[in-house]
């Protein structure tokens, strides 16, 4: 789950049996990206997020994109 306003995604762990959800969130990719809108797994395996920092007429460096991360093993954290 992407979080727009703390600038982070949230990984929750989720037993595969019943969906539900088996330990509190962990944070992680704070401020690393800028906001974030949307979080989705990848038909890659890989976790895709969309940004939303976008200020201005004229595009930057850092302005809405896609980004691609490894999902942490194990439970940790990104790196």
């Amino acid at each position: 789950m992407s979080l727009t306003g703390g600038k982070a995604v949230a990984v929750l762990s989720i037993d595969p049996g019943t969906g539900a959800v088996t330990a509190a969130p962990t944070v992680t990719l704070e401020d690393r990206y800028g906001m974030l809108r949307g979080a989705s797994a990848g038909p890659d395996g890989l976790l895709w997020v969309s940004t939303v920092n976008k200020s201005g007429n004229e595009p930057g460096p850092n302005d809405d994109r896609v980004i691609r991360i490894q999902f942490p093993a194990g439970g940790g954290g990104f790196d």
